[in-house]
């Protein structure tokens, strides 16, 4: 009798003991985009914060080719957190575009970041006022699948514009061309104001390029995941008025597979730890909960948890799939 019970008590702390002996480190590498690009340097808190605050979880930065590339990496098991855009989530999600009829569905939503817009400089000295003066003209279009590729692909399909020569390429090599007289247009999707282009304005003249508003709701009605968007005037130099774009919402994405209490830790601690996004860029001001209602692509139910413990109700086409 005195047998059986030690023999109890020993599986009994042996239960209690599992979690504990079992909790191996979570190793994240964070999908973001190239060096020195604004997923890259917002990426550096979000590892940070998850590393420090949540329980067996490390996580680093990893330099990509962006969205669309992180969201393969992910259907490919190959990757479990990242930051997308919303153009790239929405086409792969749904297996449009670049994504070629294959629905790339493992992410899901985590948090909302920040918005990027959508820039289009020139170069004072060339004849580039409106979106409409780019036919016939040298136009950067970034790497390939990139939301500004993205962006302006479909704004030239929509609006029948014919570029001269459609260019694939760094953007600090399309800055070095813009400026040497070879390329007329040079293309961005990030945060205001862009550092690059305020570097550019400190050597060179420049223009902003606007979207007459007609033209804005002809996009959009195709493309809804294109948000209406104003450069506000003064942002950079020469610029007297707002300039007309589209913005486009970047997101934290994750595994569909990670357990619902891990998500909603890291959730948590994105929210609880806003500072450090502040502390590393001007971009972290505009992380808060209740922009969660832009995503486009489902909430993973750990994050949707955290949501809902905040008041934030979630659009029935975001609550979480599973």
């Amino acid at each position: 009798m005195k047998a059986i019970k030690v023999t109890a008590m020993l599986v009994l702390l042996g239960l209690l003991a599992a979690p504990t002996l079992a909790a191996a480190p979570w190793n994240f590498s964070i999908g973001t985009s190239t060096l020195g690009g604004s997923f890259y340097i917002m990426g550096t808190p979000f590892a940070k914060v998850i590393t420090e605050k949540v329980p067996n979880v490390v996580a680093t930065v990893q330099a990509t080719n962006g969205p669309s590339a992180n969201i393969q990496l992910m259907e490919r098991g190959e990757m479990k957190l990242a930051y997308v855009s919303s153009a790239a989530a929405y086409e792969g999600w749904n297996g449009l575009s670049w994504a070629k009829g294959v629905k790339h569905q493992r992410m899901r939503t985590m948090f909302t970041t920040y918005s990027s817009y959508f820039e289009m400089v020139t170069l004072s000295k060339i004849p580039i006022k409106t979106i409409r003066d780019l036919e016939g003209k040298r136009v950067h279009m970034t790497m390939p699948n990139g939301t500004p590729d993205i962006a302006i692909r479909y704004c030239l399909e929509t609006l029948k514009i014919t570029p001269k020569e459609k260019l694939y390429m760094q953007t600090e090599q399309a800055l070095d061309q813009l400026k040497d007289g070879k390329l007329d247009v040079v293309l961005f999707a990030m945060g205001l104001p862009t550092s690059m282009i305020l570097d550019l304005q400190a050597t060179h003249d420049i223009r902003m390029v606007d979207i007459s508003l007609e033209d804005q709701k002809a996009i959009i009605e195709k493309y809804p995941y294109f948000a209406k968007a104003v450069i506000p005037a003064g942002t950079y130099e020469n610029m007297p008025k707002d300039i007309n774009t589209f913005a486009f919402w970047n997101y934290a994405v994750c595994d569909k597979d990670l357990p619902d209490d891990l998500v909603y830790q890291m959730t948590k601690a994105v929210f609880e730890n806003k500072k450090d996004f502040e502390a590393t860029s001007a971009y972290g001001k505009e992380l808060f909960a209740k922009n969660i209602v832009n995503a486009v692509v489902p909430l993973h139910p750990g994050a949707a948890r955290y949501y809902k413990e905040m008041g934030i109700e979630v659009p029935a086409h975001l609550l979480p799939t599973e």
